[in-house]
């Protein structure tokens, strides 16, 4: 059994492009608790829920995939349970890169600590990994968000992930449409028409790059 966790690049974006647990075709079962638009803070309640109510199959998964959301996802501007992922990417982004900087650190240590959570609810499972959406690390890679996911990346290698970074070539990616401003329509467009996003207005993952991420993980689970 593989336990699958993240946002709408695992659960599958709205333009139903089908998800890597879809595409999936190992020997092991992914059961998905993913849901669109969520924070890391949800993931790791949604963790905690199923330690405490979880069924004997889910004690001891063969593997765990956690697919880390952007960390202005944590609700450091509302209540958790009035958290909405689009109004934090539009506060965050319209904050100064100084005031954006001493709240990635704020983040990066909360988001340490939900990450230690995590891993207790799930201290049998034989492996662990970690990926990040390309989108999320090379869209912007100048600004503080970059450095605090490269430096969150590290600290769960510490807990015994592996890290499968953005499982896809993501700089091979950005450096295909280097030719056009970074999120013009132009842009958008390429990367849809190279099958790198499901829409010319949706930057979700394609099918193609979704079973690319479903056979990474294959070979990661069985190697």
């Amino acid at each position: 059994m593989i336990l699958a966790f993240g946002c709408s690049h695992t659960a599958g974006s709205f333009y139903k492009s089908l998800s890597w647990p879809q595409l999936y075709s190992g020997r092991d079962k992914v059961t998905v608790f993913a849901e669109g638009a969520n924070s890391f803070q949800q993931q790791v309640a949604k963790a905690q829920q199923l330690n405490c109510n979880r069924k004997p199959w889910l004690r001891w998964p063969r593997a765990i995939v956690l697919q880390k959301t952007h960390p202005c996802r944590y609700p450091w501007f509302c209540k958790p349970e009035h958290f909405i992922a689009g109004e934090a990417y539009k506060r965050y982004y319209s904050l100064p890169e100084m005031v954006r900087e001493s709240l990635m650190e704020q983040i990066f240590e909360e988001e340490k600590r939900l990450l230690d959570e995590f891993v207790g609810f799930f201290s049998r499972a034989q492996k662990k990994c970690l990926w990040t959406y390309w989108y999320d690390m090379l869209c912007c890679p100048d600004r503080p968000s970059y450095k605090y996911i490269r430096e969150f990346h590290k600290y769960a290698a510490t807990k015994g992930f592996d890290d499968l970074w953005t499982v896809v070539d993501a700089e091979l990616i950005t450096k295909e449409a280097e030719q056009f401003s970074m999120h013009s329509k132009e842009w958008f467009q390429f990367l849809y028409e190279q099958k790198w996003i499901c829409a010319p207005d949706d930057p979700h993952a394609s099918t193609e790059v979704n079973k690319r991420i479903a056979d990474k993980i294959r070979e990661w689970v069985e190697q």
